[in-house]
């Protein structure tokens, strides 16, 4: 019981730092192309 537990836990924080860091790369992607428009 404990293993299939921690078994999806594991899957589920991976799935969710897989999807964090698309995110994390798709908004570093628009702040990048909006950096030339920032003063400073």
């Amino acid at each position: 019981m404990i293993r299939e537990i921690t078994h999806f836990l594991s899957f589920s924080i991976m799935g969710f730092l897989r999807w964090a860091i698309k995110m994390d790369a798709y908004t570093l992607m628009n702040l990048k192309s909006y950096t030339p428009q920032i003063p400073g």
